[in-house]
């Protein structure tokens, strides 16, 4: 694009076609413009896209913490005010329990979007853009529909949009309808209808035993064998509970509730006058008009057990939120416990801030950290529990790949603008992988697919490979596998050498944000061959390996660096039941105060 073409550019800040004026040069805000199976509407028009404004990690962490602060500030002012709509009293952190998972996601995601206007303006004299039009937007009904809303392209095109207006530019608007987002089941059940009836009539059979003695597991990932063998061992009182998203209907806003967000007061500053101008329009129903309604369904849960634990629930179950949120208000100990492989690792971590925020204990999979308090409780990983490596022979080698949404939902490294290149790095590593190790490999995509056509890619250039997806287990895929080759840092790859599967780890290192501690874990786990940080360098130690894996694999050095990584990050241990057994029933017989 030459210079005069900067006074005429069309901005595309959306993947709807429908929304792009291709008769003028065009600037994409981002990747996510431009779909993979849409590369023959876009290939050969006039246009650039903005580079990713977060490649720049010191630019990523100083936003990181300003954001942080800003939803401290407005926590608090959201908690005061809601307080006197409900006419209620409570404590901050029953409110950051319940509002704080969205409010994060919500400042996140308007800074990104923001951010990206401003580059543009920064850039270009003048633009012509196209908007939606005011009467397709919509208000969120909860933090789940927000999140998913905020993963596609329509939502996304509604804040550019309020975004522009804000900013007093003039631009042409078309229609276009915004769909509601169901309300899924989070956690699967993956328990057997054996199980289930098993699991069911131990609950039954204690009911007169009480609640306020219990620990209760909500969306438990313990394997189904171990929470019997807790439920039976405690005598009743570790009790798994199962719980469903609650549908949230359609209810009309209610302008008089919203109004009260009118006084927020803020800095002098432009970002912040944004969130002031459109929350009172975005907070999500379920926190304002639909709220009593929530609060009332909560009393049907059990009443101020002596502890509620759950790993992910504390995010998108509006329902539990508030349970547990009056629970710990009447003395219930609230549990957090890790539920993915970043933890302790990731510099800039939303989740584990807000976990250690609103729980009186966390469990972690080995790792301690002194920036925090003493509620880290390092454990064997909830995940490996009970398991056991598998004596099985076979050839595979299982390949696993991951995907984020294309439009960045919460501030966290990597971010959605690293996306293109590890699709790239994929098909890379596929290059140089020699062909009789080729045949034995099964690509297992990750559960959503966010717009990527991830498969397509693939298959588009090695059409042999082998694709499987999530209806097959994780554990039964890792069980089948001769080798674990890994592109990401997540679960699976703290699962595999937990569990010392053989195991390549390969990815750019510029692309993660490590905490000073656990950098030197990685480096140790580089040396010995295990992480690579080039595509090329991990399929050549696959071509080199292959033949002898179980040799090299056990080597003692390798072996050493692996289980020092473990004992830190991915904990396992012969003793793993016995003391998760041990600390439940700690927290059985202390008394109410002992775990606050």
């Amino acid at each position: 694009m030459n210079q005069d073409d900067k006074n005429l550019i069309f901005l595309a800040t959306t993947g709807l076609e429908e929304f792009w004026d291709i008769k003028k040069p065009i600037v994409f805000l981002g990747d996510w413009c431009l779909r993979y199976s849409r590369q023959a509407i876009w290939k050969d028009l006039n246009y650039e896209v903005l580079p990713g404004i977060w490649r720049d990690k010191k630019k990523f962490i100083d936003a990181f913490k300003y954001l942080n602060n800003i939803y401290e500030h407005l926590l608090y002012k959201i908690a005061f005010l809601l307080d006197e709509i409900h006419k209620e009293k409570h404590d901050i952190r029953y409110w950051r329990i319940i509002i704080g998972p969205w409010l994060f996601h919500y400042i996140d995601v308007l800074y990104d979007r923001y951010v990206s206007i401003q580059e543009v303006i920064s850039r270009y004299i003048t633009f012509e853009t196209i908007g939606l039009c005011e009467e397709n937007f919509i208000t969120p009904k909860s933090t789940l529909e927000f999140h998913l809303l905020t993963q596609d392209d329509p939502y996304n095109l509604q804040i550019y949009t309020r975004i522009l207006s804000a900013g007093k530019y003039n631009f042409s608007h078309k229609p276009f309808e915004i769909k509601r987002k169901d309300q899924m089941i989070l956690n699967k059940n993956i328990y057997n209808i054996t199980k289930k009836k098993i699991i069911a009539f131990c609950l039954e059979s204690i009911e007169k035993i009480g609640s306020k003695s219990s620990v209760y597991l909500v969306n438990p990932f313990f394997q189904k064998s171990l929470l019997i063998k807790f439920f039976l061992r405690s005598r009743g009182k570790i009790k798994p509970l199962f719980l469903s998203n609650e549908e949230i209907p359609n209810i009309k806003l209610n302008k008089s509730m919203r109004s009260y967000f009118n006084v927020i007061s803020c800095n002098n500053n432009e970002f912040e006058k944004l969130i002031m101008q459109l929350l009172p329009h975005d907070i999500p129903y379920v926190f304002l008009e639909g709220y009593k309604m929530m609060e009332h369904k909560s009393l049907n849960y059990p009443r101020n057990p002596r502890a509620i634990m759950s790993w992910a629930s504390w995010y998108f179950d509006e329902l539990f939120k508030i349970w547990a949120a009056s629970a710990a208000e009447s003395g219930t100990s609230l549990l957090g416990v890790q539920h993915g492989g970043n933890y302790g690792i990731d510099q800039c971590m939303r989740v584990l801030d807000h976990e250690n925020a609103i729980t009186d204990k966390f469990y972690s999979w080995g790792w301690n950290c002194k920036e925090l308090d003493d509620r880290i409780v390092p454990l064997p990983s909830s995940k490996v529990i009970g398991r056991k490596k598998s004596t099985k022979t076979n050839k595979n080698i299982l390949f696993v790949g991951t995907a984020s949404p294309r439009y960045l939902y919460r501030m966290q490294y990597p971010t959605n603008n690293h996306l293109e290149k590890y699709f790239e790095d994929q098909l890379i590593f596929l290059k140089n992988i020699d062909p009789s190790c080729k045949k034995l490999i099964r690509y297992r995509v990750f559960i959503q697919d966010y717009g990527f056509d991830i498969i397509k890619r693939i298959q588009n250039i090695y059409p042999d490979v082998v694709v499987e997806d999530w209806t097959i287990p994780f554990s039964e895929s890792l069980e089948n596998c001769r080798l674990f080759v890994c592109d990401h840092l997540s679960t699976v790859h703290a699962e595999a050498l937990s569990l010392n599967v053989p195991t390549i780890l390969f990815w750019d290192c510029d692309s993660y944000i490590h905490k000073t501690n656990a950098c030197q874990s990685f480096e140790n786990l580089h040396a010995i061959g295990i992480l690579h940080y080039s595509p090329e360098s991990a399929a050549n130690t696959v071509n080199k390996i292959y033949d002898n894996i179980n040799d090299w694999w056990n080597e003692s050095e390798r072996q050493s660096a692996r289980l020092e990584f473990c004992n830190q990050f991915a904990r396992n241990s012969v003793n793993s039941v016995d003391e998760w057994i041990n600390e439940f029933k700690k927290m059985i017989n202390s008394t109410p105060t002992d775990n606050n």
